[in-house]
């Protein structure tokens, strides 16, 4: 599902209430860990980067996208960091997506 908001605090609401909808009785889908295990907590990860995004002319700021979004424990987020993880069939499909808006 795409969303557009027309204010950054619309989507800040938005974001709040999808994050605790799927990451509070969630799990990493890189690593497996719940949030419950040695004090992890569970984080949405974008699988093509906001910076990337923005790169695109994509105002992240106002710009939601389902498709974008995985849930990842603090550890793995911080490994992928803001980098593609080509091992995902879905990163190549969302880049073309992207790709070809421009």
């Amino acid at each position: 599902m795409e969303k557009h908001f027309e204010t950054r605090k619309e989507y800040t609401k938005f974001k709040t209430a999808y994050l605790g909808n799927h990451v509070l009785n969630g799990k990493c889908v890189r690593c497996g860990r719940v949030a419950t295990e040695l004090n992890m907590s569970l984080t949405l990860d974008h699988i093509i980067p906001e910076q990337l995004l923005a790169k695109m002319g994509i105002d992240i700021e106002r710009y939601w996208d389902d498709d974008n979004i995985q849930v990842y424990c603090r550890i793995c987020n911080g490994q992928k960091s803001n980098q593609l993880d080509f091992t995902l069939p879905k990163t190549k499909e969302l880049l073309l997506k992207y790709l070809s808006r421009i």
